[in-house]
């Protein structure tokens, strides 16, 4: 090789090295943020959809259920803690899981055709939680009136609260008219009485709650 080749050759050398690591690096990017590709959400619900079908039955909807997550770059903000929309995009997996475990499924493909709405949410942060840090959300049915199905949400870091809250559901028919709670859940096979649930505090205090910030 000539000086001038030999320059060009540890040149491109150099270039392939670089574009190699450029390729990598964007690479690991994508990869830690694998939860966030097209598609991926549906999945994420698709799976927690299957889990709640091989599972029994949820025998108490007032109980709820319990799932375990992790937090991963693409769930955290600037300030590298677990954004707000990731508390609310976590929550959608529980809501899933809970209404798929009370047996909703065959009332939204069968004949009734129900559709189950979010109505509105409400969220208090207490702590943060950090990058790859593991944490447990729980879900369940707090209350009802005559229009509202009131679910509560916790996420929990062993046994201490970092954020909890409520939202609010509809259930409407196939005529897009309100399915009043009461009887959705007897439709579901839930005798409510059963429970031995006061409604009316259970009610008050989810008033109490949001009406205490200001929401």
């Amino acid at each position: 090789f000539t000086p001038h080749k030999l320059q060009l050759s540890v040149r491109a050398r150099k270039m392939f090295f670089l574009n190699d690591w450029v390729l990598g690096a964007i690479f690991l990017i994508f990869l830690l943020n694998i939860r966030s590709w097209p598609l991926a959400y549906h999945i994420r619900a698709g799976f927690w959809g299957v889990v709640a079908l091989i599972r029994p039955k949820l025998k108490d909807p007032f109980a709820g259920v319990t799932q375990t997550f992790r937090v991963w770059p693409d769930d955290c903000d600037l300030y590298m803690h677990m954004s707000n929309s990731s508390y609310h995009k976590t929550s959608d997996m529980g809501r899933f899981l809970l209404f798929t475990a009370i047996g909703t499924r065959k009332h939204v493909l069968g004949a009734d055709k129900w559709m189950v709405a979010d109505g509105g949410q409400y969220l208090h942060f207490r702590k943060s939680i950090q990058p790859f840090q593991s944490f447990k959300l729980t879900t369940r049915i707090h209350s009802f009136n005559d229009k509202w199905i009131y679910v509560e949400h916790k996420f929990l870091v062993g046994s201490t609260v970092h954020a909890e809250g409520f939202v609010k559901i509809v259930i409407k028919d196939k005529s897009r008219k309100t399915v009043p709670p009461a009887e959705a859940l007897q439709k579901l096979g839930y005798n409510v009485a059963e429970f031995g649930l006061d409604l009316p505090a259970l009610l008050q205090n989810v008033e109490n709650t949001v009406a205490a910030f200001h929401l």
